[in-house]
């Protein structure tokens, strides 16, 4: 006789071990496309020392350049 927990689980679908690749795959191209957009309009549209030129917020966020954040994304996700 199974326990109340594991027939609970099993309607809910928890612990069956199923990804939702399209959602995953859907949830990653979205903060992907996030850092882009971050790093292309920021300069545009806040005019700050931060996001200027060399500013600090700027060389966190620029795409073209390494030892960033979409940097560090990018090797996270090529990672396996």
């Amino acid at each position: 006789m199974r326990a109340e927990h594991q027939v609970a689980a099993e309607r809910s679908g928890a612990g069956s071990g199923l990804v939702h690749w399209p959602r995953l795959l859907l949830t990653l191209l979205a903060v992907s496309s996030a850092l882009v957009a971050v790093s292309l309009f920021l300069p545009v549209l806040i005019d700050h020392e931060l996001t200027r030129d060399r500013g600090n917020l700027r060389i966190f966020t620029y795409v073209n350049d390494e030892t960033n954040l979409p940097t560090w994304w990018t090797v996270c996700l090529l990672q396996e």
